[in-house]
């Protein structure tokens, strides 16, 4: 497990999966359904960890092809994930293993999902809860002057950044960073600047 949980937040649910997109299969990875969140991370970082309030619908998807049966969540920021299981490192058919994921998810979404706190940016992007907690550590541990410079290292310029406060160009960075891949090399950046802080 590459992510770490946050104070509070507890594994309920958690297992091998792959995701598709186009139609297309893409790398296995983990899938944890948390208190706070749903995740997926697999070795090439193309990972994905959403707030369980941000979850709008968990739906099956049909058999399509070579592809076995899975689930669909839907997001308010309007993406799709499509979800295939694994077990014991095989593709299943999810006959029984789909609806335990989808009443797990939604029974987590209606006892922990309402009351978790979503932060969006200028154009209405949702940071989900890894983003926010990088936003938090820029405000806390870092100058205006040194979030400037990891604009600059990012390649992303500062002044169009939307937001008076140090918090609102924070938060713009990350979902900019976000937007463009460069999340990672922020991170590195940040350690680099801050190596005592849980970035």
């Amino acid at each position: 497990m590459k992510f770490q949980l946050d104070e509070g937040e507890h594994i309920i649910k958690k297992g091998l999966a792959q995701y598709m997109t186009n139609a297309i299969l893409k790398n296995e990875g983990s899938l944890y359904l948390t208190n706070r969140r749903i995740r997926f991370e697999d070795l090439a970082n193309d990972d994905f960890s959403y707030p369980l309030g941000e979850i709008i619908e968990v739906k099956f998807h049909s058999t399509w092809g070579f592809i076995p049966a899975g689930i669909i969540i839907e997001f308010i920021d309007g993406r799709r994930v499509q979800l295939i299981p694994m077990r014991g490192g095989a593709i299943s058919t999810w006959a029984g293993g789909r609806e335990e994921w989808v009443n797990e998810i939604m029974k987590a979404k209606r006892q922990y999902g309402p009351g978790l706190l979503v932060e969006r940016t200028a154009d209405g992007s949702v940071l989900d809860s890894q983003m926010i907690g990088l936003r938090k550590n820029l405000t806390n541990y870092l100058s205006e002057s040194e979030i400037r410079t990891l604009c600059f290292d990012c390649g992303i310029d500062y002044d169009n950044l939307a937001g008076g406060t140090k918090e609102a160009k924070a938060r713009e960075l990350v979902i900019a960073c976000q937007k463009s891949g460069r999340l990672d090399r922020l991170v590195r950046q940040c350690r680099a600047l801050r190596p005592e802080v849980a970035w």
